[in-house]
């Protein structure tokens, strides 16, 4: 049975639609004579009246049932689950089972004769937790109520690392769920943008890799790969070329778009708001609410790692991120910096041939002087506030943007029996760029059960949860997306490995990329040569062509 007031729309709702019993209800301007405007908490007073009269299952419009949950009913007269680890937030009212005139029930629909709308989530989350822990209810033969641990209804979480983990990692597999509560409030503004039958047919994520199978009509339901570690010999985790999509065109449709892999480890990405370039242009973001967002296996730390990427700078920006690795308690950040013009002559009077070299190509191209800085973001003591790490130093070398690709590459965890070889090596194009000898894997600077939960060890601090291209996450993805540390930039050949990858691989690749983006070159400079050089090769394989002709006669 299906209880509203507004009817909602759209094409998922549309396909719903035939599947459910329809059941208007009045609105709820007062309870118990306090007023009652916000439809959120009118919402929250009609659930518990209709749970009263027939009893049942009620479930948000937002939270998709994983498993068979009937049963429960059963065996248990009211039935709530945890919001948070231990209910550190509450008991959720999204998912709630009951019988006609529960008793629990009837206790908290008392309780709003104190209601105040200005305490949001007081008497929906925060009051049924307070009531589960008064008096009645610690004598373990009380049986009014029954709760069920945070993984059955509501997690992930509503906080960043659970709204990556369902929207944009695909991590999860929802094993210990009977639902999720896809928190659409907080995921709507973006992370939920662009929803449709497409983009869960084609976008790997937790959530997403569980809805598709649960779309009516479907007869050949693409799966989800999860990978503990990555399978190839090479330890290769993905290579994402970003090139546009050829063969279906629907990924040209949808937003986001995926990012394939071509490794074999089918460790498809996500692009938002990206735009394809033509031939092998590879994707530009825009600096705005734009990235590009790889997931990592689920048991692959940053203690040795290495990432790769091609990047074509197109503005000048003051902290923009190129990439990031982000972990549970550590964000490392490869930012854009620009250089003063006197501070560049100066540091290039003291540098060597390489250098003067960049001086050469800077007079020529006329870009922006920039540098490649790398800071390391620790979760602090609270579990909450990010703090710069001012112990990771990583000197950093100028380059210019000169509007062509160069390869970047960053390596963690090196030779560590070598002293020529730093834990941290940023390379661009094959030369060092910015090192760090003090750099280490961060280890664990809050208990781990307030990151993840009880079974967590202190390893689960490395695992790697994503790797952002041309954005940082933001501080909350409900809010106004912020751009201070995004970055307009075009990407492609993004590659991941499962170790540090020597110098002389690293200048092997960089020298193949250098190589491919030379033919590229070539063939764009022939696209915008100018009208009397076009005309002049075109006469020339004209000509070629008539003395074919005349040799055929």
């Amino acid at each position: 049975m299906f209880h509203y007031h507004y009817l909602p729309t759209g094409d998922i709702f549309d396909k719903a639609l035939p599947m459910l019993t329809l059941h208007k209800v009045d609105l709820v301007p007062k309870v118990f004579d306090r007023p009652v405007t916000h439809f959120a908490h009118q919402a929250d007073i009609i659930r518990l009246e209709m749970l009263r009269q027939y009893g049942g299952i009620y479930l948000d419009l937002d939270v998709i049932v994983m498993a068979p949950m009937d049963h429960l009913l059963d065996q248990h007269e009211f039935v709530m689950g945890q919001e948070g680890v231990d209910g550190s937030v509450g008991l959720c009212n999204a998912v709630i089972l009951a019988k006609p005139n529960a008793r629990f029930l009837q206790r908290w629909q008392a309780t709003y004769r104190t209601f105040d709308q200005a305490d949001w989530n007081y008497h929906s989350v925060v009051l049924p937790g307070k009531l589960a822990r008064s008096a009645p209810f610690l004598d373990p033969h009380n049986d009014e109520l029954t709760i069920l641990n945070h993984t059955a209804f509501f997690w992930p979480l509503w906080d960043s690392n659970g709204l990556r983990t369902l929207f944009l990692e695909k991590s999860y597999d929802f094993s210990m769920n009977y639902a999720s509560h896809i928190w659409e409030s907080a995921a709507n503004p973006h992370l939920m943008a662009g929803m449709s039958v497409d983009v869960i047919q084609h976008i790997d994520n937790s959530l997403y890799c569980q809805l598709r199978l649960l779309l009516p009509d479907q007869t050949d339901v693409r799966p989800c790969r999860r990978l503990v570690h990555t399978t190839l010999p090479d330890q290769l985790v993905g290579y994402w070329p970003l090139t546009k999509p050829q063969d279906d065109k629907t990924l040209l449709t949808i937003n986001p778009t995926p990012a394939t892999d071509q490794s074999g480890n089918e460790m498809h990405g996500i692009i938002r708001n990206g735009h394809f370039g033509t031939g092998n242009d590879g994707v530009y973001v825009s600096g705005q609410d734009s990235y590009v967002f790889l997931s990592m296996p689920n048991a692959m730390t940053m203690d040795k790692m290495t990432v790769q990427w091609d990047m074509k700078l197109k503005d000048d920006k003051q902290g923009g991120v190129a990439m990031m690795i982000q972990t549970d308690t550590c964000k490392l950040m490869i930012k854009t910096q620009q250089q003063q013009q006197q501070q560049q002559q100066q540091q290039q009077q003291q540098q060597q041939q390489q250098q003067q070299q960049q001086q050469q190509q800077q007079q020529t191209d006329g870009g922006a002087v920039m540098s490649a800085v790398v800071e390391a973001w620790h979760l602090a003591l609270d579990g909450w506030d990010w703090r710069l790490n001012t112990t990771i130093q990583a000197a950093a070398t100028t380059f210019v943007q000169d509007d062509r690709y160069h390869t970047f590459t960053l390596v963690l965890g090196g030779d560590a029996g070598s002293l020529l070889v730093p834990p941290l090596v940023l390379y661009m194009d094959g030369a060092v760029v910015a090192s760090s000898t003090t750099w280490s894997a961060p280890v664990a600077t809050t208990p781990v059960d307030l990151l993840l939960d009880k079974e967590a060890t202190p390893t689960d601090v490395l695992v790697v949860r994503g790797i952002w291209f041309g954005s940082a996450e933001p501080a909350k993805y409900q809010d106004t997306w912020d751009t201070r540390p995004s970055v307009a930039a075009w990407y492609k050949h993004l590659r991941v490995w499962e170790q540090a990858l020597t110098i002389d691989a690293i200048r092997s690749a960089a020298a193949a990329a250098a190589a491919a983006d030379s033919k590229d070159q070539e063939q764009k400079d022939w696209k915008v040569d100018d009208k009397a050089h076009h005309a002049t090769k075109v006469d020339d394989g004209m000509d070629l062509s008539w003395k074919d002709d005349d040799g055929l006669d």
